[in-house]
């Protein structure tokens, strides 16, 4: 298998790892400069989808929740200090340090928590989901 998942990411801007396996499904080397990866599965330090060098390569780490990530019971693939969240980083209330982020030169990770929006209807439904990925 590792030939076909090398082929469909050489070249992508973007790559989304969404599995439920505990060990990585691809080389960091796979991942080009300048590419955008989102995790979904598992980011322990025990079981992670996607190698630790290639959140230790990324120049900008990206979380939906730091607070959800650090909560739970296994540490992190990534250290906390080294996240931004996403919505204060949208929001201009969190930046990342060193030079800007340009497409050739470094790539970004976003480390999915498993948050979910509130749904107009049920609004007293809790932002996060029931079943944590982590």
């Amino acid at each position: 298998m590792a030939p076909q998942v090398r082929g469909a990411l050489s070249g992508r801007e973007v790559v989304i790892v969404a599995t439920n396996s505990t060990e990585p499904v691809l080389d960091a080397e796979w991942i080009g400069a300048g590419t955008h990866v989102t995790t979904l599965g598992p980011k322990t330090l025990a079981h992670h989808e996607v190698p630790r060098v290639l959140a230790d390569r990324a120049h900008l780490v990206l979380t939906d929740s730091r607070s959800q990530a650090v909560s739970c019971p296994e540490p992190h693939l990534v250290e906390p200090d080294r996240m931004a969240e996403l919505g204060a980083l949208l929001a201009g209330t969190a930046l990342p340090s060193g030079p800007a982020r340009t497409r050739y030169r470094s790539f970004a990770q976003l480390a999915s928590q498993g948050r979910r929006l509130p749904s107009p209807r049920h609004s007293a439904t809790p932002s996060l989901s029931e079943s944590h990925t982590h």
